[in-house]
């Protein structure tokens, strides 16, 4: 009932709609669900960009949810299993084995096990037994028993065969396990949410991809175009893009954000460098080990910046010698340089021309235990 918001709602649906079909993010239902949040809540929505806040909370209470099923989940599987050990404790085998057991426990006559066995012989004989409470005998056979239903329990827990129980558990695990990969709009109450942030849920408006939409609202191009990246798939970006606003991609990021093929960033890590923070500093490089030997990420940075060169020395990251413009004797003298045979070339040729000619140095060469086995091999023969 308000025009002045219903337009503020609808000029930024058209601006972020822009933005978005860049991206390949075409849902509009989901875009303007969080613009309508944007400008009825907007400081949660804003404590949302960051991680936090009411509606965080709720998006994110899921995972509590599913931990708590996964418990569920255990304990019943450990009930099964002593469900299951219980039978393969249990005396009886057969069907006449579970009639032996339940005879003596039921008739007061003092019947042998011959005198048992002649009424399984002849399924119809009849005899009597006492029922507790009933001061009347009853009147079976081994034919009648089993079609009565106290038997067939006795009978069902003595047989080594699935019990009603087993079933029962194995079913609740099965309802369980399908709850563990439901969508937030199949977990989510009512309870202390805003009614029009729970229909948006239920609806699937609102779920746990909102980062994919919400960062066009708050970043710079680059940043924009980054952490978007970093966000939907984790895959490399562009390495040299400049980024502008680190303390908000600082506050979004995570820990395992740091993990991904994307975090990959020139300025981002040039920004740890300068600012000293040796954690940050550290996931980056170890991220570069895991995915950038063929893209060369590191080597990239060095050639751009020589600020790095410290934290290859601590770290003992090794680079392609052949991909840099000019090398560090740190870097030589450390050995930080990957095994492969251009980069033994690249340094005999360049650097170690001494150690083919040198008697001395040959010898050295050949005994240094720094130098693998793999160097050594390549070596020997140009010796010759």
């Amino acid at each position: 009932d308000d025009m002045r918001l219903l337009l503020n709602i609808y000029n930024e649906f058209i601006v972020y709609k822009n933005e978005l079909e860049k991206s390949n993010l075409n849902e509009d239902n989901k875009l303007l669900a969080l613009i309508v949040y944007k400008n009825l809540f907007n400081v949660d929505y804003e404590l949302l960009k960051f991680r936090s806040g009411i509606l965080y909370t709720i998006i994110h209470s899921t995972e509590k949810y599913r931990d708590d099923i996964r418990n569920e989940i255990l304990n019943l599987k450990n009930e099964l299993l002593e469900e299951e050990n219980k039978r393969d404790f249990r005396a009886a085998k057969t069907k006449e084995d579970v009639f032996i057991l339940w005879f003596k426990n039921h008739v007061n006559n003092n019947y042998g096990i011959s005198n048992i066995k002649n009424l399984i012989n002849n399924p119809q004989t009849s005899f009597s037994y006492s029922i507790e409470g009933n001061p009347y005998p009853v009147r079976t056979s081994f034919e009648k028993l089993q079609n009565d239903k106290d038997y067939q329990s006795e009978q069902e827990y003595f047989l080594k065969e699935e019990t009603n129980r087993e079933k029962k558990i194995k079913k609740e695990i099965s309802i369980l396990e399908n709850k563990v990969n439901s969508k937030l709009k199949d977990i989510i109450t009512e309870e202390n949410v805003p009614d029009i942030v729970y229909r948006f849920i239920i609806q699937g408006y609102i779920d746990e991809s909102y980062e994919n939409y919400i960062n066009y609202s708050y970043a710079e191009r680059n940043d924009d175009a980054f952490l978007s990246n970093l966000l939907l798939n984790g895959k490399t970006f562009d390495f040299d893009a400049e980024l502008n606003d680190f303390n908000k991609i600082i506050n979004v990021l995570t820990d395992l954000d740091f993990e991904k093929e994307a975090i990959l960033n020139i300025s981002l890590l040039n920004y740890f460098i300068e600012k000293a923070n040796t954690k940050y500093i550290d996931l980056i490089l170890n991220t570069s080990q895991k995915y950038s030997r063929e893209t060369g990420f590191v080597e990239q940075y060095y050639n751009k910046y020589s600020n790095i060169l410290k934290h290859l020395v601590r770290l003992k990251i090794k680079l392609d010698f052949t991909k840099l413009i000019e090398v560090d004797e740190k870097l030589i003298e450390n050995y930080l340089f990957i095994e492969e045979e251009k980069n033994f070339e690249f340094l005999i040729l360049n650097n170690w021309k001494g150690k083919l000619s040198n008697e001395e140095q040959i010898y050295e060469t050949l005994n240094d235990t720094n130098l693998s086995k793999s160097f050594k091999e390549y070596f020997i023969p140009k010796l010759r």
